[in-house]
């Protein structure tokens, strides 16, 4: 894939607001999820009903982990929003960099980014998936401040960056 300078902030624009959606989308699914474990945990017996059942605090406990979900992917919604695509040095990956690797003789497109790991973008326009891989991550973190030519190894997997976008 070639990207042309007034175009690669297009495409990342393209993957910031579906990432966006993906992200909007989760926090419905999540909604309801916990709407489930609140009625659930609502519903089922209680320690003073039965001393062998534990569903009430069970399901309690889930309801606040899938809470805690839910504040999570909302702070990544407020992030995504607000996030402005901004042109970048091209000499060494940075947060925000688009970055082409040869991956065991295979092309792959990963997009280093603060949230959102491990989401695949597909842009129809392109024809690419791209895997956004978030900076704490080791393969994001093994990217960081690399630069053009730069040869990784990551669990066993010989990474060869070939562009920076």
């Amino acid at each position: 894939m070639k990207f042309e300078k007034e175009t690669i902030n297009i495409v990342k624009n393209k993957l910031v607001k579906t990432l966006c959606k993906k992200v909007e989308h989760k926090i419905k699914e999540s909604k309801l999820q916990l709407a489930k474990l609140l009625q659930a945990a609502s519903e089922a017996p209680g320690a003073m009903q039965s001393q062998h059942c534990g569903l009430k605090a069970e399901f309690s406990r889930l309801a606040s982990n899938m809470q805690d979900k839910i504040n999570q992917l909302q702070k990544d919604f407020e992030f995504l929003q607000s996030y402005k695509v901004e042109d970048l040095n091209k000499e060494i990956v940075l947060a925000g960099s688009l970055v082409e690797v040869n991956h065991d003789s295979e092309k792959k497109f990963y997009f280093v980014f603060p949230v959102c790991g491990g989401e695949i973008v597909e842009l129809k326009d392109l024809n690419e998936k791209i895997i956004v891989v978030t900076l704490r991550s080791p393969l994001g973190d093994s990217l960081l401040n690399k630069k053009v030519g730069h040869s990784l190894k990551i669990r066993d997997k010989d990474l060869k960056i070939i562009n920076i976008f």
